[in-house]
């Protein structure tokens, strides 16, 4: 079971992935969607950076390994820039990389071997409930 929020009548929460195509990505773009979020897709960390700065969303989710600017760097970046940004990086877990993921400013880290829901979940907790 997918985690849901509510949010005021008046704001749709937004979102950019920043994915390798993949069956977690489309589920969690429908999932996000059926959710009511306005999902924005990015093909690179750099492309969802200036959509970042362009869109002001409620939450990022990279690939931690991305080819263009990784996603590490990425949410550093982002996070310093909109401090009240929420940013869930996709990638390997360890003890190193869940404390790296903490020091670049990350809401989250999740495997990318892990189901929608647990994405989702991590996705829509990190945002704070508008009032």
């Amino acid at each position: 079971m997918a985690t849901t929020r509510d949010f005021p009548a008046d704001h749709n929460p937004s979102v950019i992935l920043a994915l390798p195509e993949s069956a977690l990505a489309t589920a969690l773009d429908e999932q996000l969607r059926q959710h009511g979020w306005t999902v924005l897709r990015a093909t690179s960390c750099a492309r969802a950076r200036r959509l970042a700065c362009r869109h002001l969303p409620d939450a990022l989710v990279l690939s931690a390994d991305s080819p263009d600017e990784s996603g590490w760097l990425t949410c550093a970046k982002l996070v310093r820039a909109q401090p009240q940004l929420r940013v869930v990086l996709v990638g390997e877990r360890s003890a190193f990389s869940v404390r790296f993921a903490r020091f670049v400013g990350a809401a989250g880290l999740v495997p990318p071997t892990a189901g929608v829901d647990e994405l989702m979940a991590r996705v829509v907790g990190a945002v704070p409930q508008v009032a």
